[in-house]
């Protein structure tokens, strides 16, 4: 999704506060929602970052990387 995001309304005329908003909430779903997929991401990535940190660390390391 390019960013910022376009958003398009009729060229004959400007829009109007209802459809401003409407865009607005539109946008805010959806960057909620990336927003939640982000954090997942991010959760995931830090316990695989401890998990190898701890092997690591372990007296005979023996990291097994997932291909």
């Amino acid at each position: 999704m390019p960013w910022p995001p376009k958003r398009t309304f009729p060229a004959t005329r400007s829009p109007s506060v209802k459809e401003l908003r409407t865009a607005d909430q539109e946008e805010l779903a959806e960057l909620r929602a990336d927003r939640e997929a982000l954090v997942r991401v991010v959760n995931q990535l830090t316990l695989q970052h401890r998990q190898f940190r701890r092997q690591l660390t372990a007296p005979a390391p023996v990291v097994r990387i997932p291909a």
